[in-house]
């Protein structure tokens, strides 16, 4: 092999390793912006506020992890969520909620008061505790008191991969689970935006400063 020939695949090799360089220390620095967004999230908590409809919005921060780690930090140690994971090929995302309906009172008149002499006071109080709601209520001879009404549920909301066989075409759907029985979902109206790469992060962009300063070097 000549000379001319040995210097081209030095001057080439070292490009090639200012190429790896580059796109390994972008991707620590990434790699180490994840990590503490990560810290933050898992060390947050529920925030409330005014929406712009006038209602209220609960936020907090959220975990971005690979697969690996999603099944190590959450799957693994969450076996109902697992198993509702297991038709999915691939997951995009994942989010689990706990909530609770409360209504102070809802009184009711009734229609045709109790036939009870006016003499007679009657009243007629209690409450019923199950595991999916509360309520406690107040009868008199016309009407009827619920106070508080409470029910609460946690959902589990899931968008990924699904594919009816094996080698069937891969479809994107959105799953939402609620624990409470009573609580029905009607309406879904689901969408996912696909963010491309930015130009900065692009292994190409990364080859081309390496052949810039190798050809500088040189």
């Amino acid at each position: 092999m000549g000379k001319y020939m040995k210097q081209h695949l030095y001057n080439f090799s070292i490009i090639i390793l200012l190429c790896l360089l580059l796109f390994q220390c972008n991707r620590n620095i990434v790699d180490r912006r994840i990590a503490k967004a990560n810290t933050d999230a898992l060390t947050d908590s529920v925030k409330h506020y005014k929406n712009n409809l006038n209602g209220q919005t609960a936020t907090i921060k959220t975990l971005q992890l690979s697969e690996q780690q999603l099944y190590k930090t959450i799957l693994d140690k969450d076996q109902r969520l697992k198993t509702l994971t297991q038709d999915f090929t691939a997951i995009n995302n994942i989010v689990k909620t706990e909530s609770t309906t409360t209504i102070d009172t809802i009184k009711i008149i009734l229609s045709e008061p109790i036939p009870v002499p006016d003499s007679l006071e009657f009243a007629r109080a209690g409450s019923v505790n199950t595991k999916w709601y509360n309520i406690g209520y107040k009868i008199t001879k016309d009407s009827l008191t619920i106070t508080p009404f409470i029910t609460w549920t946690a959902t589990t909301v899931i968008t990924g991969f699904k594919r009816k066989w094996v080698l069937g075409k891969q479809t994107l759907v959105t799953d939402i689970t609620h624990d409470n029985p009573y609580i029905k979902t009607t309406h879904i109206k689901a969408a996912e935006v696909t963010l491309s790469e930015p130009w900065y992060r692009k292994w190409y962009f990364w080859m081309a400063v390496g052949i810039t300063g190798g050809l500088i070097i040189k």
